[in-house]
């Protein structure tokens, strides 16, 4: 009880000030810009500039928007105000006086997984939200890309959004409004980038072979990292970046610049599980990638030597000769 008295007495006190302040106004239904407060309306008037300026008065007593609209528009949250009024239909946020920080707000509650979590350009990828603390299913949520709703309903927990373009940056947000009138944000930034490893191998081949040489047992194997960042519409340059490589799951080498990886084969039949992590020298954009390298047996071919021509690579020998 007493903390819902001790709203009617702010609203109240705001009106108290806004009527003596603002007594020329006219019906809200005819207004194009509107104080709200704590989800709710108080007053509209004609212009931005007389709406930012009660605001600054107001803010005293909470957190107050100026929304664009009137009483009988309705508004989804935005995701720099956590005070939907009636989160129905689309409307413009035209300016926020101060970031809205509702009363029980939990911070650090919702999670966002993505796969895959690092996504090359254009690539779909699925969001998923959780959360330990309150009821998702029963709660209302709205899905943001670069503040543009894209997504929202009851229990809508997941979603599939598309990668932009290679150096493109989408910032994912979400709000979910619970039953009992809790207010929770998140937010991700997308930066998709491109990756890739190849190997090759210091094994023996015979002359004019056109194939890959193959990784042999025990012999030395190269991998080398081409990555392509983009930032500001520009590549960063591969040797600022930083570098993370690891063998069989164990880190074997990191550094700044380090886009070489030389190590040993495995004995026979065994495999070499090669990952890398990849990221700017900010840490805004990372990357990550894996291949696999399976040894192959040694095989012994064997070519005839003419004495006048020299060895004929161009027929093997057979078991007949």
């Amino acid at each position: 009880m007493f903390h819902i008295n001790f709203g009617i007495c702010i609203r109240s006190a705001l009106l108290f000030v806004l009527f003596f302040m603002v007594p020329t106004l006219s019906s809200a239904q005819t207004q194009n810009y509107c104080l709200v407060f704590d989800g709710s309306e108080i007053v509209c008037v004609n212009s931005l500039a007389e709406c930012v300026s009660y605001s600054k008065t107001l803010t005293q007593y909470g957190a107050v928007d100026c929304i664009s609209g009137t009483t009988q528009n309705t508004i989804y949250p935005s995701p720099t105000n956590l005070y939907p009024k009636n989160p129905q239909t689309d409307a413009t946020l035209i300016l926020p006086t101060q970031q809205s920080t509702a009363k029980g707000t939990l911070e650090g509650t919702l999670s966002m997984d993505m796969d895959p979590e690092y996504p090359e350009p254009n690539e779909s990828t699925s969001i998923k939200l959780s959360s330990t603390l309150v009821d998702l299913n029963r709660s209302e949520i709205f899905w943001y890309a670069n503040n543009n709703i894209i997504a929202s309903g009851t229990g809508k927990k997941e979603i599939e959004v598309e990668a932009g373009k290679l150096g493109s940056t989408t910032i994912l947000s979400v709000i979910v409004k619970t039953n009992d009138g809790l207010r929770l944000n998140k937010e991700i930034t997308i930066r998709p980038s491109e990756l890739t490893l190849i190997w090759e191998a210091e094994s023996y081949t015979p002359p004019f072979y056109k194939g890959k040489a193959l990784l042999s047992p025990e012999s030395s194997v190269r991998i080398v990292a081409l990555p392509v960042f983009v930032a500001n519409g520009a590549n960063i340059p591969k040797e600022t970046l930083v570098y993370i490589w690891r063998l069989n799951g164990k880190i074997v080498l990191s550094g700044v610049g380090e886009t070489t990886l030389e190590v040993k084969g495995p004995k026979p039949y065994g495999n070499l599980d090669i990952s890398l992590e990849t990221s700017s020298p900010s840490g805004s954009i990372i990357k990550t990638t894996n291949i696999g390298i399976g040894v192959s047996s040694p095989e012994i071919i064997f070519y005839e030597d003419r004495p006048l021509e020299g060895i004929n690579y161009n027929k093997a020998l057979t078991n007949e000769f």
